[in-house]
């Protein structure tokens, strides 16, 4: 008898740890994915910076905390730890999102300027035979051309041009809803940033 329920308390302690290890488990498995997806919709804008950095402060931090503090204060508040940890890992590990969503920004920002620069010779040949710029693209862009995420190829804004001087321009993704743009002009030969 005494072995019957020594047998059953075992087993009754496995499964409360199981309990606990799958509620830690699930959390994780729940958050990279969130994560994940979170970087690739909000690619680091600042929005998302902001929300990550509160979270992390005001849920997550707090969240191992109070772990540690259950855990000091009585070993057998086990369910109050692993509920704590549960929601401190999936908090924190949006902060995996967070790198992933500016990496995604810069690469964004960084492919969109390639793209423009690799137009700039092909346009200074036109100024050299033809004395002015062109006023658009039509004749340098094949019709498949492969327009990078930042620039539609229905965007006809995004070239400009005087007799004297060009440049490109596009939207800087860095918050929501942005007018900010960044510039470049053949004057200046870099990029910097502008207004609408």
């Amino acid at each position: 008898m005494q072995a019957q329920a020594t047998h059953a308390v075992s087993h009754h302690h496995r499964h409360k740890k199981s309990v606990k290890k799958a509620m830690i488990f699930g959390s994780m498995m729940v958050g990279i994915p969130v994560a994940v997806a979170s970087a690739w919709i909000w690619r680091g804008c600042d929005e998302y910076v902001w929300v990550v950095g509160v979270a992390s402060a005001a849920i997550g931090a707090p969240a191992f905390l109070v772990a540690w503090i259950a855990f000091q204060v009585s070993k057998r508040q086990t369910r109050l730890v692993a509920k704590a940890i549960a929601v401190g890992c999936f908090v924190l590990l949006q902060l995996i999102g967070l790198i992933m969503g500016k990496s995604l920004y810069k690469s964004d920002v960084t492919q969109a300027k390639k793209f423009c620069e690799s137009l700039t010779p092909q346009i200074d040949d036109v100024k050299k035979k033809y004395g002015r710029y062109p006023p658009n693209l039509d004749r340098i862009l094949p019709a498949n051309t492969k327009y990078p995420r930042l620039i539609s190829s229905q965007d006809t804004k995004f070239y400009w041009a005087t007799p004297r001087v060009y440049g490109f321009s596009f939207i800087d993704p860095h918050r929501l809803g942005s007018k900010d743009k960044l510039c470049y002009s053949s004057d200046r030969r870099e990029w910097y940033s502008c207004g609408d």
